[in-house]
């Protein structure tokens, strides 16, 4: 079993409060990542 690893990191400079990958067919390659103060 493979364990987490990195594929990018970035500093938002804020606390995340929701991220996730887009789940449409073609889109799938696309994070969101919501942010609040």
């Amino acid at each position: 079993m493979m364990g987490a690893f990195a594929l990018q990191t970035v500093d938002t400079e804020l606390t995340a409060d929701s991220v996730e990958w887009c789940p449409l067919q073609g889109c799938r390659h696309l994070l969101a990542c919501g942010t609040y103060q």
